[in-house]
């Protein structure tokens, strides 16, 4: 039996009910890993921080374990000496008052960017102006995100301000597909 005839007779066959198909248990498919997905990986980051959502935020960002280069830090001396690798997120964003947030861990970019973004009197939400993003291979894609970020103050004016952010992140197989390592947020003109 050629192909054709074995795949067209095993689609009747389904078709009509006789064939055996088994049914994804989940109709949802993941992101293509590569620019897309770096897209995905920015818009969820950026919705969770509208919606307060530090579940999401935890899941969202992963330290990275700085293992396959060489690390360097300042020694006593003052001079750069090879350390041991280290694992930790590199995470830098803007505060509602214009102030670094910085963290080295996923749980403490979530407490940083809830408590540093305002409470509940503060509603801020994001709107993305343009992306640039790219998939070298599979354990380091990469993303640069304009978008400007509003932030409302109960009873205040609205500030909209002109960000950037840079975004290093890898492919994981649950959601959220790509996991951010290293995100850099700053104003730009």
């Amino acid at each position: 039996m050629h192909f054709r005839t074995k795949f067209a007779a095993a689609s009747l066959l389904a078709a009509a009910g006789i064939w055996p198909v088994a049914a994804p248990s989940t109709p949802v498919t993941p992101p293509w890993r590569g620019p897309g997905a770096v897209l995905d990986a920015a818009e969820g980051i950026l919705r969770a921080i509208e919606a307060r959502d530090g579940a999401y935020l935890a899941r969202a960002f992963e330290p990275c374990t700085l293992a396959d280069g060489i690390d360097y830090a300042l020694g006593a001396g003052g001079k750069l000496e090879q350390v041991d690798a280290r694992s930790e997120l590199l995470f830098t964003d803007v505060g509602a008052d214009g102030k670094a947030l910085l963290a080295t861990s996923p749980a403490a970019a979530v407490k940083t960017l809830l408590d540093g973004l305002g409470g509940k009197d503060v509603t801020v939400t994001h709107r993305i102006t343009s992306v640039h993003a790219d998939c070298p291979g599979e354990h380091c894609s990469w993303g640069v995100v304009d978008f400007e970020r509003t932030i409302q103050c109960s009873g205040g004016k609205a500030a909209v301000v002109p960000m950037r952010a840079t975004l290093l992140a890898r492919y994981r197989n649950d959601v959220p597909h790509m996991r951010v390592f290293g995100w850099h947020v700053s104003t730009r003109q």
